[in-house]
């Protein structure tokens, strides 16, 4: 699967966030977990989230 720079980033600081403090396993998540299933549909609103992101930590 091919992901754009952005995309990678967002999801690897959401997996930053859910590991724990050892650098262990994820708790709690699963890639089969509908809720981490991209609609492709979404991707104008993910990229509009992004976008806030970044202007937020600017």
């Amino acid at each position: 699967m091919l992901v754009s720079p952005e995309l990678a980033s967002v999801l690897a600081s959401i997996i930053k966030r859910l590991r724990d403090a050892n650098g262990g396993k994820i708790q709690h998540a699963c890639i089969r977990c509908p809720v981490l299933q991209m609609d492709p549909r979404q991707r104008p609103r993910l990229l509009e989230i992004i976008q806030n992101l970044h202007e937020r930590n600017s």
